[in-house]
C-alpha cells in the first residue's frame, strides 16, 4: 500500500511539474506589494536576526540608530506566510514562516523579499531556506546561511560565516576573517587583513587577498589566488582542477607543490628547491617561512612572481 501511495505521489508530481514551471516563469519580474513595515530604536553594535522559510534578504545601512524593516511579497506570500517581530536587549528579531505543511505547501510558489536598514555598526544573523542574501556598507559579525541562493557582500568590515547549499558566494572589499562554504557554486573573494577559509564541492574558487592565512579546497574546480603582503600560511587543494597563484617577489615560504595528473610551473626567481620533478616541488621561496602548499589530483599548478 505504501509503495502504491509513493507511485501515485510521483505521478502527481510529474503531472504538476509543467504547471509549476509555468507559474514560476510568470512570477519573474513582477512587482511585489509592501506587506509589512516596522521601525525599531536600537544601539550600534546590537544584533539583527532574520529567519525565514523563503525569500531574499537585503541589508542596507544608514546613520540613524534605528532598524527599519520592509517585507515585500506577492499574493501567495500574503496568504501563505506569517510574520513576527521581537526586540530585546540584544537587538531585533524577524521571523517568516509558511502556514500549513505537506507536499503541496513545499512546492508553493512564494515570491518574498526582506529589505532591512540597520546602523553601520551592527551584527547580522540571516537564515533563509530559499533565497539570496545581500549586504553592503556594513561593520559587524555576520552569519549568512541559505539553502537555495547566492550570498553577496560588498564593502564590509568584520567577520563572515557564510554558507549556501546551492549558490555562489561573492565578496568584494572585505576587511576581516571569512569562512565561506558552498555545496554547488563558485566562491569569489577580495579581502584584506584577515584569514580566508573557502570550500566548495562543485565550483571554482577565485581569491584576491592580503595579510592573512589562506585555506581553499574544491572537489571539482579550479583555484586562483592573487596574494599581497606577508605570508601568513597558504594551503590550496583541488581534486579535479588547476591551481594558479600570483605572489609578490618578497614572499617568504616553505614550499610544497604536488600534482598527480598534471604539470608544475614556477618562475619564482629566489628559490631553493630540495626536490624537483614534473609532479613535485619542495623547498623554499626567498628566506623560507610559513607554509605554502598546493596540491591537485587532476590538474596543473602554476606559480608566478609579480
Amino acid at each position: 500500500m505504501k509503495n502504491i501511495n509513493k507511485v501515485i505521489s510521483l505521478n502527481i508530481l510529474i503531472l504538476l511539474l509543467p504547471v509549476l514551471f509555468i507559474s514560476h516563469s510568470q512570477n519573474i519580474g513582477k512587482e511585489l506589494d509592501l506587506l509589512k513595515e516596522k521601525t525599531f530604536s536600537v544601539s550600534p553594535g546590537q544584533l539583527l536576526e532574520v529567519k525565514t522559510d523563503v525569500g531574499d534578504i537585503i541589508i542596507k545601512t544608514w546613520a540613524k540608530n534605528d532598524v527599519n524593516v520592509k517585507i515585500f511579497g506577492d499574493d501567495d506570500a500574503k496568504r501563505k506566510m506569517e510574520f513576527s517581530f521581537d526586540q530585546d536587549e540584544k537587538g531585533v528579531k524577524i521571523f517568516g514562516e509558511k502556514l500549513g505543511g505537506g507536499f503541496f505547501t513545499w512546492f508553493s510558489n512564494i515570491d518574498l523579499k526582506y529589505e532591512v536598514i540597520v546602523p553601520v555598526d551592527f551584527d547580522v544573523d540571516l537564515k533563509t531556506s530559499g533565497g539570496d542574501l545581500v549586504a553592503k556598507e556594513l561593520h559587524g559579525d555576520l552569519s549568512f546561511k541559505t539553502s537555495g541562493g547566492d550570498i553577496y557582500l560588498k564593502n564590509v568590515e568584520g567577520t563572515l560565516d557564510g554558507s549556501t547549499s546551492g549558490g555562489d558566494i561573492t565578496v568584494f572589499e572585505f576587511k576581516g576573517n571569512i569562512n565561506a562554504a558552498t555545496s554547488g557554486g563558485d566562491i569569489q573573494i577580495e579581502s584584506d587583513n584577515g584569514f580566508i577559509n573557502a570550500a566548495t564541492s562543485g565550483g571554482d574558487i577565485f581569491l584576491k587577498a592580503s595579510e592573512g592565512a589562506i585555506k581553499a579546497e574544491t572537489s571539482g574546480g579550479d583555484i586562483s589566488l592573487s596574494y599581497f603582503g606577508e605570508n601568513k600560511g597558504v594551503k590550496l587543494g583541488t581534486s579535479g582542477g588547476d591551481i594558479d597563484v600570483l605572489l609578490p617577489s618578497d614572499f617568504n615560504a616553505n614550499v610544497e607543490l604536488k600534482t598527480s595528473g598534471g604539470d608544475i610551473t614556477s618562475n619564482f626567481s629566489k628559490n631553493k628547491m630540495t626536490t624537483i620533478s614534473k609532479s613535485k616541488l619542495i623547498g623554499e621561496f626567498n628566506k623560507g617561512g610559513s607554509n605554502f602548499i598546493c596540491k591537485t589530483s587532476g590538474g596543473d599548478i602554476i606559480v608566478k612572481e609579480k
